[in-house]
């Protein structure tokens, strides 16, 4: 019959999604030297038995067939955000006369920006040893971050590392991080309907693991995702949540397509989303050379969390799309800031660190009040 044929196109639909779900984030985030998004993470009981079997399968089979080319591929183009060149093509940008002596054209956005903004003498600095070729990073950011070349964004973001550093040397300054980082993340999982229970013990608990642990032992761990510097940029801000938005911006259209389907209630879409997430990270998680590392921590932490971002930015409810992109429209305006002359004093670390901090607090209190106002009962 016509309603029996239907439920098999639907039943076949639903088994292409969660194949081509789970290529799609174990590719754009494979234990490559692409790196690995922090995005997925185990966050259920859900199960189905073809997604249970194909989360501890597919991961091998798809680095063995592409290791560094998403089965998803976006091409390599001039896009610096995503491609995965160091720091020492950028020092070719750097023209010799960087401290001014010279006339050519090339200088112009320096100056620009000495005139308009005063004492950069920080920046000016962090210049010198992007052209020398030791400012190493895990992606450039360029882009994203409305940086004018990669060195710009090379420079600042030694600036940053060190304001970073300086604003966690504080144990208060720290405590108040850590527990505005799990007021947030709560808030965050309430307005879309969520107990932020067992999130907030999972977060308290890697928190604890951080605190206990060297910070080169957690860095040798994470080598192997790329991440070079073990601060708050690197692995907050890059590693964790600039990786995320990306991914989310380049769903499968076979997703996209299912999400969109009229005949499937919203419980469905949901349902089978969160176990094509959890599954895969399933998979991801046990194959960590340490089940008690940081990043197994991580991955617990972040998994209570994906299946709520990737239903908010990808799924069909309004409300919590609305407040997933205000969520991250905020935490992106909040590193350009980070990163703008015209945010934040580069004259020296002591006003950067001040300013970093200054805004951090203001972009926190902004955005946990719009939460806590969009809270669901």
């Amino acid at each position: 019959s016509v309603m029996l044929h239907l439920l098999e196109q639907l039943v076949e639909s639903t088994r292409l999604v969660e194949e081509d779900f789970q290529r799609w984030f174990l590719l754009t985030s494979t234990d490559t030297t692409d790196g690995q998004s922090a995005l997925l993470g185990p966050s259920s009981e859900l199960t189905m038995e073809n997604v249970s079997m194909l989360g501890s399968m597919r991961l091998e089979d798809s680095v063995e067939r592409s290791p560094h080319v998403p089965f998803f591929s976006v091409e390599d183009d001039a896009n610096s955000d995503s491609s995965d060149v160091s720091f020492v093509s950028a020092t070719m940008e750097l023209p010799d006369d960087i401290d001014g002596a010279g006339s050519s054209s090339a200088m112009d956005p320096l100056n620009d920006a000495s005139e308009t903004h005063g004492n950069i003498s920080f920046y000016r600095t962090a210049l010198q040893l992007v052209k020398k070729g030791v400012v190493p990073c895990r992606s450039l950011r360029t882009d994203m971050l409305h940086c004018i070349t990669d060195s710009d964004f090379l420079a600042k973001l030694h600036c940053v590392r060190q304001a970073f550093d300086e604003i966690f040397a504080s144990v208060t300054t720290r405590d108040w991080l850590v527990d505005a980082g799990n007021r947030l993340m709560s808030a965050f999982l309430e307005a879309a309907g969520k107990d932020s229970k067992d999130f907030s013990d999972k977060y308290i608990e890697m928190t604890n693991f951080v605190s206990k642990t060297p910070s080169q032992e957690m860095l040798d761990e994470l080598k192997e995702r790329r991440v070079v510097y073990f601060g708050f940029y690197d692995i907050v801000l890059d590693f964790a949540l600039m990786d995320a938005f990306v991914d989310l911006e380049n769903p499968p259209s076979t997703i996209t397509s299912i999400l969109a389907n009229r005949w499937l209630t919203w419980g469905f879409k949901e349902t089978a989303l969160s176990t094509a997430v959890w599954s895969v990270l399933k998979a991801k998680r046990s194959m960590l050379p340490s089940q008690t590392g940081f990043l197994s921590h991580f991955y617990s932490t972040m998994g209570v969390l994906s299946p709520v971002l990737a239903w908010g930015f990808l799924g069909p409810d309004d409300d919590l799309r609305k407040h997933c992109y205000h969520f991250k429209d905020e935490v992106l305006g909040l590193i350009r800031d980070v990163f703008s002359f015209k945010a934040v004093r580069y004259s020296s670390l002591e006003s950067l660190t001040e300013d970093i901090l200054q805004l951090t607090k203001q972009r926190h209190q902004q955005l946990l009040h719009h939460l806590q106002s969009m809270k669901k009962t």
